[in-house]
């Protein structure tokens, strides 16, 4: 997803499983954005969720080029406890289309066996959840979220606020709302730890596997 400010030349580019409250902050504050993936005269160009790079072969590198393209991301061993209760917690009919289930009761028992199971066996040994081919994820779900950010000019970090707040007051001289989330940084180590359960393998993969994310904001499973 997008969001394009043609007045203060920017796009900001949202992925999945983001903080929701940051697209909202900037739609609500920020006057004359176009409605989500707009551009222009052109409506919804794209797919929900996209990658930058379709967004620049969309409107094209010499627009693109024009504009302050931005993106956040968030600590990698949250946003697999989330993809988990995406599944696992949210609506059933969230796995009816990731499973291609277009029984209900199926699609109940499925998310019941997720939950007997637990985070860790999910992450680890299931499979069936390693590619995903609907959105709003499209891909291998430890898909690294700078890849989906791979042509913004900058990438923000969820958890340290001030310098997006910064950068969008810069460009529209518009003071956002600090967005800190649902939960505060406590809640969330609790819930990490309760799902991870000091499982090595577990940590491991995530480690690994988002370790350009890891790298860019020195995140860890305690941080």
């Amino acid at each position: 997803m997008f969001i394009a400010n043609e007045k203060h030349k920017f796009i900001f580019v949202d992925i999945p499983l983001s903080i929701q409250q940051i697209p909202e902050t900037i739609n609500d504050y920020v006057l004359d954005c176009c409605p989500v993936n707009s551009y222009k005269k052109h409506e919804n160009i794209l797919p929900f969720f996209c990658y930058s790079i379709d967004i620049k072969n969309k409107i094209g590198p010499t627009e693109w080029k024009k504009l302050y393209t931005f993106g956040v991301i968030r600590n990698p061993f949250d946003r697999m406890v989330d993809m988990f209760d995406f599944f696992a917690t949210g609506p059933v009919d969230r796995i009816a289309w990731c499973r291609g289930i277009k029984n209900t009761k199926a699609a109940i028992r499925e998310q019941h066996r997720l939950q007997s199971r637990g985070f860790v066996k999910w992450l680890t040994d299931d499979k069936d959840y390693e590619y995903l081919h609907t959105t709003p994820f499209c891909g291998h779900r430890l898909t690294p979220q700078v890849n989906w950010l791979s042509e913004v000019k900058e990438i923000f970090s969820f958890e340290h606020t001030s310098p997006l707040l910064n950068k969008v007051f810069k460009l529209t001289q518009t003071t956002l709302p600090s967005y800190r989330g649902v939960m505060t940084k406590r809640e969330r180590l609790e819930k990490r730890a309760s799902y991870f359960k000091s499982s090595q393998p577990a940590i491991d993969l995530v480690a690994d596997s988002f370790k350009e994310d890891i790298k860019m904001f020195k995140y860890t499973i305690d941080s």
